[in-house]
């Protein structure tokens, strides 16, 4: 058998000093009931330290700097407070039944949720201030958006490696207004969900990377409103099912990313799309399509029209009779949302 030496922390300290976490297995659970760690100094976490919240305790960042070089782990309904302290180095870890409690006004911070979390705000203004990058880790990490949020940083939706889906969700009163930046990551695959009421305000940009992004009816239909930039990457599919809606904005921009004639980013929905805006084609990898080339970027039933389309590019009737990315154009396809000139 072997022992191990365990460092509890079960009081609730005020940190105005500079505590330099060493240990590699230093916890604040509820031992002897929750406890609460408030940050106004300066947190250090050495890189073999790991400071483990959980228990319903709560680590409260009010002000100063938690450096986090080790780990910084919270669990089991504990919370982590961003106010006016900020993180640095590695992301803060918000484990299976950890809790973000964040606020625009917050500084500036790292965090990875992972597992099953919870994504809410009890500030004057909830939501992901900006400096900050919060992101929804993959291996089938799911979080819940609680309350009504804006996202002034940036927020992503997988990782660059690793494989299994990532879900953002939220009931129906909720809704995510995102003036930031928004990215689908592809990674090594699976599904990114976002299953939220989703508005992307006039400075946001929704990032869509992932060949398998979705906004269907796993948590009831949602709706997505952009009055942004709204951008569809070369391998990049936005699928709209099960009752949820796309609404393009009279401001919104579409920015669909070209790198061959089956390599283009594109808005599969399952209900119909009352086109408007402007449409923004962006040719990558020196792609020089010759003219009259369509590209079906928007595959719906569909109203309206783009009042603008960019870049050499006219545009057309959207058609759900439209081939899917990557199969083989019909003679006789109807006009896509984008045509070279």
């Amino acid at each position: 058998m072997s022992i191990r030496s365990v460092k509890r922390l079960p009081h609730s300290p005020v940190q105005r000093g500079e505590p330099d976490i060493a240990s590699a297995d230093t916890r604040s659970d509820s031992a002897g009931g929750a406890t609460t760690t408030t940050n106004n100094g300066t947190f250090v976490l050495g890189s073999a330290g790991v400071y483990r919240v959980n228990g319903g305790s709560v680590f409260a960042n009010n002000g100063g700097a938690v450096s986090n070089s080790g780990t910084l782990a919270v669990s089991g309904g504990s919370t982590f407070i961003q106010r006016g302290g900020t993180t640095s180095a590695n992301p803060v870890a918000i484990a299976d039944g950890g809790i973000l409690d964040d606020d625009t006004s917050a500084a500036a911070g790292r965090f990875l949720l992972v597992d099953s979390t919870t994504l809410t705000g009890t500030g004057p203004i909830p939501g992901v201030a900006a400096n900050q990058i919060v992101t929804v880790d993959r291996g089938n990490a799911e979080t819940n958006l609680a309350v009504n949020m804006a996202n002034n940083g940036v927020i992503n939706l997988g990782a660059p490696t690793g494989a299994g889906y990532s879900l953002l969700r939220g009931p129906a009163a909720v809704t995510l207004n995102n003036n930031g930046q928004l990215n689908t990551v592809q990674g090594d695959g699976g599904p990114r969900y976002l299953r939220v009421n989703l508005t992307n305000g006039p400075s946001g940009t929704v990032n869509i990377a992932s060949a398998d992004t979705r906004s269907d009816s796993g948590e009831g239909a949602t709706t997505t409103t952009n009055n942004g930039t709204f951008v569809l990457q070369s391998a990049g599919v936005y699928r709209v099912s099960g009752g949820s809606v796309f609404v393009p904005g009279t401001t919104g921009t579409m920015e669909f990313h070209l790198a061959g004639e089956f390599a283009f980013g594109q808005l599969r929905a399952d209900n119909a799309v009352n086109v408007d805006g402007t449409a923004d084609p962006v040719l990558e990898n020196d792609f020089d399509p010759s003219p009259g080339t369509r590209f079906p970027v928007i595959v719906a039933g569909h109203a309206g029209s783009f009042s603008d389309v960019l870049n050499g590019f006219t545009g057309g009737a959207p058609s759900p009779s439209e081939p899917r990315k990557g199969a083989s154009p019909k003679a006789n396809t109807p006009p896509s949302a984008a045509t070279s000139q």
